[in-house]
């Protein structure tokens, strides 16, 4: 029956039954309704892949790739909302970093830097936000200790 014209299918399905079942218009009708259901389906979920990769992107842009660390954009980002307050910006340069980066083992590398990040924000407190700016540096800001003296 795969081969079947749509009017061939027809005629089969009255053949058959000794009765008209269903009329062509009935069944090209429901045909339609079906094709307009999952047309719609697929508009509807390529919307939402859409949207889903362009808040990805939109994610992308502000990691490192190679760390998954927030980038120069993210830093800047962070700045601008703290530009009222007083802040405290450190410059982390990692000496040597070049030469470890190049090393055969590069995973371990980029697994590296994240674990630096994090210990440099315990260091410096939770609210401590760490970007990586450069491939041997990483920016750091938090909000100024204030002395109490």
């Amino acid at each position: 029956m795969a081969g079947l014209s749509f009017a061939t299918a027809v005629e089969l399905i009255n053949a058959n039954h000794g009765e008209h079942i269903v009329s062509p218009a009935i069944l090209s009708g429901m045909i339609r309704a079906t094709w307009f259901v999952v047309v719609g389906l697929f508009a509807g979920l390529a919307s939402e892949l859409v949207a889903l990769l362009r808040l990805h992107v939109q994610e992308a842009t502000k990691r490192d790739v190679g760390t998954a660390l927030p980038n120069l954009h993210a830093g800047f980002n962070h700045l601008e909302a703290r530009q009222r307050r007083h802040i405290e910006a450190f410059n982390l340069r990692l000496q040597n970093f070049d030469e470890l980066a190049d090393a055969p083992d590069e995973r371990r590398m980029a697994s590296a830097l994240p674990r630096l990040a994090e210990e440099r924000k315990a260091m410096l407190g939770d609210t401590t936000h760490v970007s990586r700016i450069r491939p041997n540096e990483l920016l750091a800001i938090r909000e100024a200790q204030r002395d109490n003296s």
